[in-house]
Protein backbone atom coordinates (compact mmCIF):
# COMPACT_ATOMS: atom_id res chain seq x y z
CA UNK A 1 0.00 0.00 0.00
CA UNK A 2 0.87 3.76 -0.64
CA UNK A 3 2.20 6.29 1.49
CA UNK A 4 2.18 9.53 2.07
CA UNK A 5 5.66 11.38 1.87
CA UNK A 6 4.30 14.90 1.61
CA UNK A 7 1.78 17.26 0.36
CA UNK A 8 -0.01 15.20 -2.83
CA UNK A 9 3.24 12.96 -2.75
CA UNK A 10 3.12 9.23 -2.46
CA UNK A 11 5.00 6.51 -2.30
CA UNK A 12 4.77 2.62 -2.66
CA UNK A 13 7.66 0.18 -2.44
CA UNK A 14 8.80 -3.45 -4.07
CA UNK A 15 11.04 -5.80 -2.25
CA UNK A 16 13.67 -6.79 -4.95
CA UNK A 17 15.65 -9.40 -2.09
CA UNK A 18 18.37 -9.19 -0.40
CA UNK A 19 22.23 -8.24 -1.63
CA UNK A 20 25.13 -8.57 1.15
CA UNK A 21 23.02 -9.01 3.86
CA UNK A 22 21.19 -5.73 3.18
CA UNK A 23 17.28 -5.36 1.78
CA UNK A 24 16.97 -4.23 -1.67
CA UNK A 25 13.45 -2.03 -2.50
CA UNK A 26 12.93 -0.23 -5.86
CA UNK A 27 10.62 3.14 -4.98
CA UNK A 28 7.87 4.59 -7.20
CA UNK A 29 6.66 8.01 -6.36
CA UNK A 30 3.12 9.40 -7.68
CA UNK A 31 1.01 12.26 -6.71
CA UNK A 32 -2.10 9.79 -5.94
CA UNK A 33 -1.68 6.61 -4.01
CA UNK A 34 -3.55 5.01 -6.59
CA UNK A 35 -1.17 5.78 -9.18
CA UNK A 36 2.06 4.53 -6.61
CA UNK A 37 0.77 1.69 -6.10
CA UNK A 38 -0.67 0.80 -9.68
CA UNK A 39 3.93 1.68 -10.70
CA UNK A 40 4.46 -0.83 -8.19
CA UNK A 41 2.14 -3.34 -9.28
CA UNK A 42 3.05 -2.69 -12.98
CA UNK A 43 6.96 -3.12 -12.48
CA UNK A 44 6.49 -6.24 -10.22
CA UNK A 45 4.09 -8.00 -12.87
CA UNK A 46 6.86 -7.51 -15.41
CA UNK A 47 9.87 -8.53 -13.05
CA UNK A 48 7.95 -11.66 -12.30
CA UNK A 49 7.16 -12.13 -16.14
CA UNK A 50 10.41 -11.91 -16.96
CA UNK A 51 11.56 -14.41 -14.63
CA UNK A 52 9.99 -17.00 -15.74
CA UNK A 53 11.91 -18.72 -18.76
CA UNK A 54 8.25 -19.98 -20.00
CA UNK A 55 8.13 -16.27 -21.35
CA UNK A 56 11.86 -14.75 -21.77
CA UNK A 57 13.41 -15.57 -25.23
CA UNK A 58 16.96 -16.73 -25.80
CA UNK A 59 17.77 -12.68 -27.37
CA UNK A 60 16.68 -11.64 -23.52
CA UNK A 61 18.31 -13.74 -21.12
CA UNK A 62 21.81 -13.42 -23.28
CA UNK A 63 20.82 -9.73 -23.08
CA UNK A 64 20.33 -9.71 -19.72
CA UNK A 65 23.22 -11.38 -18.86
CA UNK A 66 25.53 -9.13 -20.75
CA UNK A 67 23.81 -6.48 -18.51
CA UNK A 68 24.75 -8.18 -15.51
CA UNK A 69 28.54 -8.03 -16.36
CA UNK A 70 28.79 -4.93 -17.80
CA UNK A 71 30.26 -3.17 -14.67
CA UNK A 72 32.38 -6.16 -14.29
CA UNK A 73 34.06 -7.44 -17.46
CA UNK A 74 36.05 -5.42 -19.27
CA UNK A 75 34.32 -2.37 -22.15
CA UNK A 76 35.98 -4.81 -25.14
CA UNK A 77 34.83 -8.14 -23.63
CA UNK A 78 31.22 -6.89 -23.25
CA UNK A 79 31.69 -4.83 -26.61
CA UNK A 80 32.36 -8.59 -27.84
CA UNK A 81 29.37 -10.57 -26.10
CA UNK A 82 26.89 -7.56 -28.28
CA UNK A 83 28.93 -8.42 -31.41
CA UNK A 84 28.21 -12.34 -31.18
CA UNK A 85 24.75 -11.35 -29.64
CA UNK A 86 23.82 -9.46 -33.24
CA UNK A 87 25.73 -11.74 -35.71
CA UNK A 88 25.45 -14.97 -33.70
CA UNK A 89 22.78 -17.96 -33.30
CA UNK A 90 20.29 -15.93 -35.07
CA UNK A 91 18.22 -18.61 -35.39
CA UNK A 92 17.74 -19.12 -31.45
CA UNK A 93 17.41 -15.92 -30.76
CA UNK A 94 13.19 -15.77 -30.82
CA UNK A 95 12.95 -19.17 -29.20
CA UNK A 96 11.33 -19.10 -25.44
CA UNK A 97 14.24 -20.66 -22.99
CA UNK A 98 11.89 -22.52 -21.85
CA UNK A 99 11.85 -24.72 -25.37
CA UNK A 100 15.76 -24.69 -26.29
CA UNK A 101 16.45 -28.59 -26.53
CA UNK A 102 19.89 -29.97 -26.48
CA UNK A 103 19.08 -30.88 -29.74
CA UNK A 104 17.93 -27.50 -30.92
CA UNK A 105 21.23 -26.13 -29.98
CA UNK A 106 23.45 -28.53 -31.80
CA UNK A 107 21.15 -27.73 -34.87
CA UNK A 108 22.21 -24.42 -34.53
CA UNK A 109 26.06 -25.17 -33.53
CA UNK A 110 26.13 -27.00 -37.38
CA UNK A 111 24.93 -24.12 -38.86
CA UNK A 112 26.80 -21.62 -37.41
CA UNK A 113 30.08 -23.78 -38.31
CA UNK A 114 29.34 -23.88 -42.15
CA UNK A 115 29.77 -20.36 -41.97
CA UNK A 116 32.25 -19.29 -38.68
CA UNK A 117 35.17 -20.04 -37.06
CA UNK A 118 35.20 -22.92 -34.57
CA UNK A 119 36.62 -20.50 -32.05
CA UNK A 120 33.80 -17.92 -32.87
CA UNK A 121 31.26 -20.45 -32.84
CA UNK A 122 32.30 -21.65 -29.46
CA UNK A 123 33.01 -18.47 -28.29
CA UNK A 124 29.38 -17.42 -29.40
CA UNK A 125 27.88 -20.98 -28.20
CA UNK A 126 29.32 -19.63 -25.04
CA UNK A 127 27.49 -16.38 -24.34
CA UNK A 128 24.31 -17.96 -25.13
CA UNK A 129 24.34 -20.88 -22.28
CA UNK A 130 25.32 -18.50 -19.88
CA UNK A 131 22.13 -16.69 -20.67
CA UNK A 132 20.52 -19.52 -20.78
CA UNK A 133 21.73 -20.38 -17.68
CA UNK A 134 20.42 -17.86 -15.88
CA UNK A 135 16.77 -19.22 -16.62
CA UNK A 136 17.71 -22.35 -16.56
CA UNK A 137 20.12 -23.22 -14.13
CA UNK A 138 19.74 -26.78 -14.38
CA UNK A 139 20.24 -27.14 -18.16
CA UNK A 140 23.10 -29.04 -19.06
CA UNK A 141 23.00 -29.79 -22.83
CA UNK A 142 25.60 -32.11 -24.49
CA UNK A 143 26.78 -30.98 -27.21
CA UNK A 144 29.76 -31.61 -29.94
CA UNK A 145 31.88 -28.18 -30.62
CA UNK A 146 33.87 -28.04 -33.72
CA UNK A 147 37.47 -28.58 -32.99
CA UNK A 148 39.86 -25.38 -33.32
CA UNK A 149 42.97 -26.00 -35.67
CA UNK A 150 46.37 -25.51 -33.88
CA UNK A 151 47.05 -21.68 -33.86
CA UNK A 152 49.66 -20.95 -36.62
CA UNK A 153 51.41 -17.89 -34.84
CA UNK A 154 53.79 -15.89 -38.17
CA UNK A 155 56.38 -15.22 -35.28
CA UNK A 156 59.00 -13.06 -36.96
CA UNK A 157 62.51 -14.23 -36.43
CA UNK A 158 65.89 -12.08 -36.32
CA UNK A 159 66.16 -10.85 -39.68
CA UNK A 160 62.30 -10.57 -40.23
CA UNK A 161 62.50 -7.95 -36.84
CA UNK A 162 65.49 -6.51 -38.37
CA UNK A 163 63.38 -5.40 -41.20
CA UNK A 164 60.64 -4.40 -39.61
CA UNK A 165 62.76 -2.03 -37.06
CA UNK A 166 64.21 -0.98 -40.04
CA UNK A 167 61.19 0.18 -41.97
CA UNK A 168 59.23 1.78 -38.79
CA UNK A 169 62.58 3.46 -38.51
CA UNK A 170 61.59 7.71 -38.29
CA UNK A 171 57.90 6.85 -38.98
CA UNK A 172 54.90 7.11 -36.23
CA UNK A 173 55.31 2.82 -36.12
CA UNK A 174 59.05 3.35 -34.58
CA UNK A 175 58.09 3.73 -31.16
CA UNK A 176 54.99 1.12 -30.97
CA UNK A 177 57.22 -2.04 -32.73
CA UNK A 178 59.86 -1.34 -30.23
CA UNK A 179 57.75 -1.55 -27.57
CA UNK A 180 55.94 -4.21 -28.24
CA UNK A 181 59.12 -6.24 -29.52
CA UNK A 182 61.60 -5.40 -27.61
CA UNK A 183 59.78 -4.63 -24.22
CA UNK A 184 56.86 -7.14 -24.80
CA UNK A 185 54.07 -4.76 -24.51
CA UNK A 186 50.47 -5.95 -26.02
CA UNK A 187 48.92 -3.20 -28.79
CA UNK A 188 46.22 -2.21 -25.83
CA UNK A 189 49.36 -1.53 -23.64
CA UNK A 190 51.22 0.35 -26.27
CA UNK A 191 48.79 2.80 -27.13
CA UNK A 192 47.60 3.07 -23.03
CA UNK A 193 51.22 4.13 -21.89
CA UNK A 194 51.68 7.92 -21.02
CA UNK A 195 54.49 10.05 -21.06
CA UNK A 196 54.39 10.48 -17.26
CA UNK A 197 54.76 6.29 -16.89
CA UNK A 198 58.44 6.37 -18.56
CA UNK A 199 61.05 7.33 -16.26
CA UNK A 200 64.88 7.75 -17.07
CA UNK A 201 65.87 3.74 -16.45
CA UNK A 202 62.38 2.16 -16.72
CA UNK A 203 58.58 2.40 -17.99
CA UNK A 204 55.70 1.60 -15.55
CA UNK A 205 52.90 -0.45 -17.68
CA UNK A 206 49.96 0.03 -15.72
CA UNK A 207 47.05 1.22 -18.21
CA UNK A 208 45.36 0.06 -21.13
CA UNK A 209 43.21 1.22 -23.90
CA UNK A 210 40.67 -0.74 -25.92
CA UNK A 211 37.99 -0.88 -28.22
CA UNK A 212 34.34 -0.71 -26.91
CA UNK A 213 30.83 1.01 -28.09
CA UNK A 214 31.80 4.45 -26.64
CA UNK A 215 35.43 3.91 -28.67
CA UNK A 216 38.68 3.67 -27.19
CA UNK A 217 38.30 3.29 -23.11
CA UNK A 218 41.37 3.39 -20.82
CA UNK A 219 40.97 0.28 -18.48
CA UNK A 220 43.70 -1.63 -16.11
CA UNK A 221 46.18 -3.93 -17.12
CA UNK A 222 44.53 -7.53 -18.71
CA UNK A 223 45.94 -9.11 -15.37
CA UNK A 224 47.23 -8.14 -12.07
CA UNK A 225 50.86 -9.78 -13.25
CA UNK A 226 50.43 -7.13 -16.44
CA UNK A 227 50.79 -3.93 -14.03
CA UNK A 228 54.80 -3.98 -14.16
CA UNK A 229 58.24 -1.84 -14.25
CA UNK A 230 60.31 -2.80 -17.77
CA UNK A 231 64.42 -1.98 -17.42
CA UNK A 232 64.15 1.27 -20.24
CA UNK A 233 67.08 0.40 -22.61
CA UNK A 234 69.29 3.24 -23.50
CA UNK A 235 68.39 3.54 -27.28
CA UNK A 236 64.88 3.40 -26.92
CA UNK A 237 64.84 6.04 -24.55
CA UNK A 238 67.05 8.20 -26.86
CA UNK A 239 64.12 7.48 -29.50
CA UNK A 240 61.83 8.40 -26.75
CA UNK A 241 63.30 11.81 -25.62
CA UNK A 242 63.43 12.87 -29.49
CA UNK A 243 60.05 11.80 -30.42
CA UNK A 244 57.09 14.99 -30.31
CA UNK A 245 55.24 15.08 -26.75
CA UNK A 246 52.05 16.40 -27.85
CA UNK A 247 49.85 14.47 -26.42
CA UNK A 248 49.91 12.49 -23.50
CA UNK A 249 49.93 9.36 -24.91
CA UNK A 250 53.09 7.83 -25.82
CA UNK A 251 51.65 6.71 -29.09
CA UNK A 252 48.21 8.70 -29.90
CA UNK A 253 46.70 5.94 -32.22
CA UNK A 254 43.77 3.86 -31.48
CA UNK A 255 44.10 0.05 -31.90
CA UNK A 256 42.83 -0.33 -35.02
CA UNK A 257 44.76 2.55 -36.55
CA UNK A 258 47.99 0.41 -35.08
CA UNK A 259 47.10 -2.48 -36.84
CA UNK A 260 46.08 -1.27 -40.09
CA UNK A 261 49.32 1.26 -40.41
CA UNK A 262 51.75 -1.99 -38.89
CA UNK A 263 50.09 -4.20 -42.00
CA UNK A 264 50.52 -1.45 -44.61
CA UNK A 265 53.85 -1.04 -43.59
CA UNK A 266 54.74 -4.48 -43.58
CA UNK A 267 53.35 -4.80 -47.29
CA UNK A 268 55.15 -1.84 -48.70
CA UNK A 269 58.56 -3.03 -47.69
CA UNK A 270 57.86 -6.42 -48.95
CA UNK A 271 57.76 -8.25 -44.98
CA UNK A 272 56.37 -11.26 -44.56
CA UNK A 273 52.65 -10.70 -42.94
CA UNK A 274 52.39 -10.94 -38.90
CA UNK A 275 50.14 -9.40 -36.72
CA UNK A 276 51.05 -6.44 -34.55
CA UNK A 277 51.14 -8.82 -31.69
CA UNK A 278 52.80 -11.54 -33.18
CA UNK A 279 55.90 -9.04 -32.34
CA UNK A 280 55.04 -9.64 -28.45
CA UNK A 281 55.50 -13.57 -29.53
CA UNK A 282 58.72 -12.24 -30.85
CA UNK A 283 59.85 -11.31 -27.76
CA UNK A 284 59.04 -14.34 -25.80
CA UNK A 285 60.82 -16.39 -28.33
CA UNK A 286 63.45 -14.37 -27.96
CA UNK A 287 63.73 -14.86 -24.29
CA UNK A 288 63.56 -18.73 -24.79
CA UNK A 289 66.29 -18.24 -27.27
CA UNK A 290 68.76 -16.28 -24.82
CA UNK A 291 67.90 -19.16 -22.00
CA UNK A 292 66.11 -16.79 -19.66
CA UNK A 293 64.55 -18.26 -16.89
CA UNK A 294 60.92 -18.72 -17.21
CA UNK A 295 60.37 -16.66 -13.65
CA UNK A 296 61.93 -13.27 -15.58
CA UNK A 297 60.18 -13.98 -18.79
CA UNK A 298 56.90 -14.22 -17.22
CA UNK A 299 57.30 -10.64 -14.96
CA UNK A 300 58.59 -9.43 -18.13
CA UNK A 301 56.22 -9.72 -20.44
CA UNK A 302 53.31 -9.82 -17.85
CA UNK A 303 51.44 -13.03 -18.43
CA UNK A 304 49.59 -14.17 -15.59
CA UNK A 305 50.96 -17.72 -13.62
CA UNK A 306 50.39 -19.54 -10.03
CA UNK A 307 52.70 -16.89 -8.82
CA UNK A 308 51.38 -13.23 -8.52
CA UNK A 309 54.32 -10.95 -8.52
CA UNK A 310 52.22 -7.56 -8.96
CA UNK A 311 53.76 -6.62 -5.41
CA UNK A 312 57.27 -7.30 -6.83
CA UNK A 313 57.02 -4.45 -9.70
CA UNK A 314 56.62 -1.56 -6.57
CA UNK A 315 60.24 -2.66 -5.81
CA UNK A 316 63.17 -1.80 -7.20
CA UNK A 317 65.03 -4.33 -9.76
CA UNK A 318 67.08 -6.96 -8.55
CA UNK A 319 70.78 -7.64 -9.72
CA UNK A 320 69.34 -10.27 -12.04
CA UNK A 321 66.48 -8.43 -13.25
CA UNK A 322 69.12 -6.05 -14.56
CA UNK A 323 71.54 -8.96 -15.95
CA UNK A 324 68.47 -10.34 -17.58
CA UNK A 325 67.36 -6.85 -19.23
CA UNK A 326 71.13 -5.80 -20.42
CA UNK A 327 71.01 -9.74 -22.36
CA UNK A 328 67.90 -8.91 -24.31
CA UNK A 329 68.88 -5.53 -24.29
CA UNK A 330 72.02 -6.54 -26.33
CA UNK A 331 70.61 -8.94 -28.76
CA UNK A 332 68.09 -6.47 -30.15
CA UNK A 333 71.19 -3.53 -30.17
CA UNK A 334 72.71 -5.95 -32.33
CA UNK A 335 69.65 -5.95 -34.83
CA UNK A 336 69.71 -2.14 -34.74
CA UNK A 337 73.48 -2.32 -35.72
CA UNK A 338 73.86 0.56 -33.62
CA UNK A 339 76.47 0.72 -31.04
CA UNK A 340 74.61 1.77 -27.69
CA UNK A 341 76.55 3.22 -24.91
CA UNK A 342 75.50 1.13 -21.96
CA UNK A 343 76.49 3.08 -19.62
CA UNK A 344 74.41 5.55 -17.67
CA UNK A 345 73.84 8.67 -20.67
CA UNK A 346 72.84 11.58 -19.46
CA UNK A 347 69.64 12.25 -19.02
CA UNK A 348 66.85 14.58 -17.86
CA UNK A 349 66.18 13.98 -14.04
CA UNK A 350 64.07 11.39 -13.30
CA UNK A 351 60.64 12.03 -13.22
CA UNK A 352 59.34 9.22 -10.77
Amino acid sequence: MATKVSKGRYKSTVFLGTVDGKRKYKVFYAETASEADFLALEYKLKKEERSDPGRITVGEAVNDYIDSKSNILSPSTITGYKVKRRNNFQSLMDVRVADVTTQMLQKAINAESARYSAKTVKCAYNVIVLGIGIYRPEFNPKVTLPKEKPLQYATPDGETLKRIFEASKGTRLEIPVLLAAWLSLRASEVIGLRWTDVYDDHIHVRTARVYSEQGTVEKETKTASSNRRIPLPAYIKKVLDEAPHDSEFVCNMTGAALYKAFIRMLEQNDIPHCRFHDLRHANASVMVMLGVPDRYAQARGGWATGTVLTKRYQQTFSDEEIRIAERIDTYFDSLMHTKIHTENPETPANKG
